[in-house]
């Protein structure tokens, strides 16, 4: 479950951003995540629940935006959504395809906690 690498790697940059800006606590880990990615919503939160014990995490939630790709062809210009890897244009059954998203996991924004007071 490659989940917790990402879990830890979350918490990773969490706490390094804690240590930059002084902030007591995290309520709210805002992420976007592609529907490419590889990455699966639930297992990723089952594992960040593991990790942020004792932490400044401890009570955070993770809020997941998920993000679609899109598919376009580059011999056509058909554009369609990515929501699996297809091998080929489903216009004009091209192969050359590109992708564009869909494979991000990105942390957008912490709601944090300063001395009580909350924060973005």
């Amino acid at each position: 479950m490659h989940e917790l690498s990402i879990a830890q790697g979350i918490m990773d940059v969490v706490e390094a951003e804690r240590r930059k800006h002084g902030f007591r606590a995290v309520s709210v880990i805002r992420l976007r995540l592609g529907a490419l990615s590889g990455v699966d919503e639930e297992a990723l939160r089952f594992a960040f629940e593991a990790v942020r014990d004792g932490t400044c995490a401890a009570g955070a939630t993770l809020d997941v935006a998920s993000e679609q790709g899109m598919l376009t062809c580059r011999k056509c210009g058909a554009r369609t959504p990515a929501d699996d890897r297809p091998t080929a244009c489903p216009a004009c059954g091209s192969g050359d395809l590109a992708f564009e998203g869909g494979m991000e996991l990105d942390i957008v924004s912490l709601e944090v906690d300063t001395d009580g007071e909350d924060t973005d």
